[in-house]
């Protein structure tokens, strides 16, 4: 994939989110844009149909959502994804993830659950993985 991925990120801790579109953009996922919204604020953009903050559609490459996002769970979010957008990945991030949850993250219809923070290499190459997957699928 030669061009820039393009990567919405949700979750609640303004920091947590920072700090994963660094590493991220370290690793070369970035440009157009990689965008940071809380969960009612990324659900309200999806919703539209629009990239936050332009005008025209909004076609992510993958979604990051934290597993924990307070007014709007994580599942919840993959759900409301899944029923209307079913082509767009979904990965969950959560700081200390279970067996269990991860299989009902997984059953869900999530990509993959990964630990965050922490390394940054299986998050990144997952995000590359459901991006690959997602542009051979069409």
């Amino acid at each position: 994939m030669s061009q820039p991925l393009r990567v919405l990120v949700v979750g609640s801790d303004e920091p947590g989110r920072r700090a994963l579109i660094e590493a991220l953009a370290q690793a070369g996922v970035h440009g157009e844009p990689v965008a940071t919204l809380d969960a009612l604020e990324a659900r309200a953009a999806l919703g539209a149909g629009a990239e936050p903050g332009a005008d025209g559609p909004f076609d992510p490459d993958a979604i990051l959502a934290a597993h924990g996002l307070g007014a709007l769970d994580g599942f919840a979010a993959l759900n409301w994804v899944q029923q209307r957008h079913p082509d767009w990945p979904v990965l969950l991030y959560d700081r200390s993830p279970t067996v269990e949850t991860t299989i009902r993250a997984i059953h869900g219809g999530a990509h993959d659950l990964l630990r965050w923070p922490g390394p940054a290499d299986p998050l990144v190459a997952a995000v590359r993985r459901a991006a690959r997957q997602r542009h051979s699928s069409r």
